[in-house]
């Protein structure tokens, strides 16, 4: 504490600055007429806007154009599947019928009964059959003559020939 006396405040420091004289600083604000005024104010309509504007409007209109033409082909379509099925049902039960009618007068029995009746058969008695011996040395064979194939159609062949 011997060497306090070497030390120095500076109160400058803490004392308060004294006030810089601001010069006044001009105004920013504009007048302008009030002719000019109402014309600034009212809307332009300009073509940067218009034209997005419609375009976009056009392209909705398509949208919506395709999409209700597309609704309409569809209930076109479904009205002419629906016809389409149902005349198909009924030829199916036309063609059934048919089928029943063609079965039943072709049947074994009816071709019997017309056969004895219209035309006068009869059915073969024993007196009608006549037996033929073959004599036990003859063999039946089935030649066919060799086409000249692809290599897989001969081994087809071969395999078939081996299952048989």
């Amino acid at each position: 504490m011997a060497n306090r006396n070497s030390e120095a405040y500076d109160f400058e420091l803490f004392e308060p600055k004294p006030r810089v004289k601001e010069t006044p600083k001009k105004s920013n604000v504009i007048e302008i007429p009030r002719e000019k005024l109402q014309k600034n104010r009212q809307t332009r309509i300009g073509l940067g806007r218009i034209i997005p504007a419609v375009l976009s409007l056009v392209m909705l209109a398509g949208i919506l154009g395709a999409f209700i033409f597309g609704q309409a082909q569809l209930t076109e379509l479904t009205t002419s599947i629906d016809k389409a099925q149902k005349t198909l049902q009924e030829e199916q039960g036309i063609y059934k019928q048919l089928k029943i009618k063609s079965d039943s007068r072709f049947s074994l029995k009816t071709v019997e009964t017309y056969a004895s009746q219209k035309l006068g058969m009869d059915k073969t008695s024993q007196s009608q059959v006549t037996t033929v011996q073959l004599s036990k040395g003859d063999k039946a064979q089935v030649v066919q003559s060799e086409e000249s194939g692809s290599w897989l159609e001969r081994f087809l062949q071969t395999v078939k020939s081996y299952l048989s």
